[in-house]
């Protein structure tokens, strides 16, 4: 019972753990996707400018929608980190969804890619500053997760052994005494035998197994203790009718 509670206890705790590692990894998988749809968006907005591509302008669609989609995953997991970088995303994405319907009528200027840049660059400093943050504790949550796997692994490993030793030592102890109680047994059964007092019984004492056994000892002494009283009756009434017999035999002589 109490090994089953422990490990029951045990594997709560690593799950909880394990989770905990997964939603901060999937923090910092959001914070990546932020950074990743941020720089792809500004090489594409790059390349617009440049020579106007009809594939290029795709890109930065594709890519805010990526940040945005990125950001709406990390308010999910965790709303602090959310807000942290609130301000700095929502400046991003208003200049970069100007910019993506500017680029359907106009060309991109060097101020747009100016202002363009310098809200990425705020947006990069403080997403890359939280996303340090949460892989030191990522680190030290895969760190305490393993400990507490191989921890658990032990401890489990030693309570079954623990568990099989108690179980050895119990069944030695059981079948210890059920080897004495027949040894005894054997002795009382060896005594009324040698003794040949055919009245004479097993003490009954318990209410196991082994009493089963005494009682069954002690019928079989009662059916052979009839037998012989019934054996002497019937050698009693032969020797009365023998002894009638010589004395009407010693009349008729």
């Amino acid at each position: 019972m109490w090994i089953g509670i422990t490990t029951y206890q045990s594997m709560q705790d690593i799950n909880n753990k394990y989770h905990t590692s997964y939603n901060i990894a999937q923090q910092k998988s959001a914070l990546d996707g932020i950074i990743i749809g941020g720089l792809l968006f500004n090489s594409s907005s790059g390349v617009v400018f440049i020579n106007n591509s009809d594939r290029a302008k795709k890109t930065m669609s594709k890519a805010i929608k990526q940040a945005a989609s990125s950001m709406d995953k990390l308010k999910s997991l965790n709303n602090a980190i959310y807000h942290d970088i609130t301000t700095e995303y929502s400046n991003f994405s208003t200049i970069a969804y100007t910019l993506i319907e500017k680029v359907k009528s106009q060309s991109l200027t060097k101020d747009d890619l100016k202002k363009r840049l310098a809200a990425w660059r705020k947006l990069k400093f403080k997403t890359q500053e939280i996303t340090q943050s949460v892989k030191q504790l990522s680190d030290q949550t895969n760190q305490d997760y393993e400990k507490l796997l191989a921890s658990s692994i032990t401890a489990f490993i030693i309570k079954s052994c623990l568990l099989t030793v108690i179980i050895v030592l119990l069944t030695t102890m059981i079948m210890r005494n059920i080897i004495n109680c027949i040894m005894s047994l054997g002795k009382e059964v060896k005594a009324i035998l040698s003794k040949g007092d055919i009245n004479a019984r097993i003490n009954v004492s318990r209410n196991d197994e082994i009493s089963n056994i005494e009682s069954t000892i002690n019928l079989l002494l009662d059916n052979a203790s009839e037998a012989a009283n019934n054996a002497i009756e019937h050698s009693k009434s032969a020797e009365k009718i023998w002894l009638m017999f010589l004395r009407s035999k010693n009349k008729t002589n």
